[in-house]
């Protein structure tokens, strides 16, 4: 998580020069990430034990429940609704599991007792609830938070979560000597032991890009909500990108305005006219647009088109008293 972060940080550095902000994350959202992560650090473990106990089939099985908890901790955290195809969804995806389950050979250890059997079976299902949990925590997590969510702090959140998670299992490691059976886990590897520290690492690295996904989508605005926010949208004012071919999905009759990068009208070429075409296309009004004639400075001549890039990731100012007429 810190390699990304320090790329971050650089290209922010790169725009914003050395005013740049190290952390985006208030201290509210530490707390919450603290919780959160302690929260994933208890499923890990109860899913640890679950994988020593438990049957590849029967773990499969009992895993396949998150949807369902996933699912009613959304409806009650952040007021998801049922639809039909959430509902179809979690039935296509649990029957899968299940059918996977029952194509796979049982691997039960043996001389496991009963007692240990069902300990493994609540650890599972209690692993499925509190994950089922922590999905929908985290997107409540992102709308109380008193500041905008971009994925920068997103992967801050989940660095706190992943050494909170760290810390919690490392103590329970410690607790039960679990530090002194690696060695001899991968003394026994059939594939040897540098394939077996491989894998490890290889684990890490892979579960650290799932949840970077997991967090990553869930803090994205869902499709069905952004649809229904740009139809009801009457007046658009944007900067000139891709983001404005979403206006297929105004009403008729709305308008337009775009905002452009100084240089553009130079060197942009018939392309900086396609959304005033569409606008045009789909009855809008497209109400003009505001050049930026006092943008980055650029070391080349105006007409060179090595400028095009400064200009195009530099920032868009705007004139107030243009707007207000």
């Amino acid at each position: 998580m810190i390699l990304p972060l320090i790329i971050s940080y650089l290209y922010r550095q790169r725009k914003e020069g050395p005013g740049a902000k190290l952390f985006f994350i208030k201290l509210q959202m530490v707390l919450a990430s603290v919780v959160l992560g302690l929260l994933t650090g208890v499923d890990d473990f109860l899913y640890a034990h679950d994988v020593a106990r438990l049957p590849i089939s029967t773990s499969a099985l009992i895993i396949s429940t998150q949807l369902a908890f996933t699912a009613g901790f959304a409806f009650v955290l952040v007021k998801q609704k049922f639809t039909s195809f959430t509902i179809n969804a979690i039935f296509l995806l649990t029957v899968g599991a299940v059918v996977l389950a029952l194509h796979t050979s049982s691997d039960c250890p043996a001389n496991e007792s009963k007692r240990q059997y069902f300990a493994g079976f609540f650890m599972t299902l209690g692993a499925s609830a509190l994950y089922g949990f922590v999905l929908p925590a985290i997107e409540l997590t992102y709308k109380k938070a008193k500041q905008t969510i971009t994925y920068s702090l997103v992967m801050e959140m989940q660095m706190i979560m992943s050494f909170s998670a760290t810390v919690f299992c490392t103590i329970g490691m410690l607790f039960h000597n679990d530090f002194e059976a690696i060695p001899i886990e991968a003394s026994e590897f059939e594939l040897g032991q540098s394939t077996y520290c491989i894998v490890l690492v290889l684990n890490a690295i892979l579960w650290q890009f799932f949840f970077m996904g997991a967090v990553g989508v869930i803090s994205l605005p869902p499709h069905c909500f952004l649809a229904k926010l740009m139809s009801l949208t009457d007046i658009l004012i944007s900067p000139h990108g891709a983001q404005l071919t979403n206006m297929f999905l105004m009403d008729r009759n709305s308008c337009v305005m775009e905002f452009f990068p100084k240089g553009w009208l130079k060197l942009a070429g018939v392309g900086q006219y396609v959304y005033h075409w569409m606008a045009s296309w789909s009855g809008m009004r497209h109400r003009g647009a505001w050049r930026d004639p006092d943008g980055e400075i650029c070391p080349y001549s105006e007409d060179d088109r090595r400028c095009m890039s400064l200009y195009k990731s530099g920032t868009i100012g705007y004139n107030e008293t243009y707007f207000a007429e």
